[in-house]
């Protein structure tokens, strides 16, 4: 029972890693991109907020459709954790300015 506890908070810190991934990629690099291109002020935040509400409703439910069934709070001290060598990686790849 333990392993398999630990197993699914693995697979929740790994699926996190992979959207923050996705979201510092596709989001964040991306508004810098629309803010050069275009130029308007309101594009690139709404394009922002648009990723953080990706964001955010994949923290709270992507576990869910997983069937992995853990706390919230669980779900935030893990995303938490997982940000940390999120950032160090993009960081690394020098994909962060």
């Amino acid at each position: 029972m333990r392993e398999n506890k630990w197993g699914n908070y693995v697979k929740v810190f790994v699926s996190y890693f992979i959207i923050l991934i996705v979201y510092s990629v596709l989001f964040e690099s991306g508004k810098k991109y629309i803010e050069v291109k275009i130029d308007n002020d309101l594009l690139p935040q709404l394009y922002l907020a648009i990723g953080r509400i990706f964001l955010g409703l994949s923290i709270w439910f992507l576990p869910d459709k997983l069937g992995i069934k853990i706390h919230f709070i669980c779900k935030i001290l893990i995303y938490i954790i997982t940000m940390i060598p999120a950032f160090l990686f993009l960081d690394m790849l020098g994909l962060l300015d």
